[in-house]
């Protein structure tokens, strides 16, 4: 397995937001729902590297991730460890 750095951990990260906000349906059902009586609330990305927590990733979307923006969260990582 291809080892991850931080450049193209970032093209990863980028890549699992596009997936989670992406509306195409496959068999029905899509990533990112809106619908009356179900929708997607909220989004987490987690990425831990083998230099837990120095490398490792938290963002949290408090809301559709198609219209809410990621926060990073990996402080509270950081605090695992302490």
């Amino acid at each position: 397995m291809a080892e991850l750095s931080l450049v193209n951990l970032g093209e990863v990260v980028n890549g699992l937001k596009a997936l989670a906000a992406d509306h195409e349906e496959t068999e029905g059902q899509s990533i990112c729902l809106h619908r009356e009586k179900a929708g997607t609330v909220s989004s987490t990305i987690v990425a831990v590297s083998e230099e837990f927590p120095v490398r490792s990733l938290f963002l949290y979307s408090p809301g559709s991730p198609c219209r809410a923006d990621y926060e990073d969260y990996s402080n509270l990582l950081d605090d695992l460890m302490t």
